[in-house]
């Protein structure tokens, strides 16, 4: 997970107007085929990272959003460096994707019974 978090930023780091093109996206067939395209391939990116295992459909949406533009920029524009944007996100994937789930929900916690 760190070397697809790491390749994903990296490209984000060097493709600055990704999220302004976003909104030409209807405009231009061209466009939304390559946006189209970098979706499916962060997709089998992260399904071939977590490979054997394989996340339900809710997993994986909120780890495509983790690994989303915004959420990158959302990290810089907070002050956290690049390579802290990195590490900070594969932690959390990896917590998301591979750890046992919460045996007592969040809400639960601290509540009397």
């Amino acid at each position: 997970l760190q070397a697809l978090v790491q390749s994903v930023f990296d490209f984000y780091a060097r493709f600055e107007g990704l999220e302004r093109i976003r909104a030409d996206r209807g405009q231009f067939a061209a466009l939304a085929k390559f946006l189209d395209t970098e979706q499916s391939n962060r997709r089998a990116m992260l399904r071939h990272a977590l490979a054997p295992r394989k996340p339900g459909k809710s997993a994986m949406a909120l780890a495509m959003a983790v690994l989303d533009v915004a959420f990158y920029r959302s990290l810089l524009a907070d002050g956290l460096a690049h390579a802290k944007a990195v590490q900070a996100t594969a932690d959390l994937l990896r917590k998301l994707l591979l750890d046992e789930p919460a045996a007592t929900p969040r809400a639960a916690v601290g509540r009397k019974p």
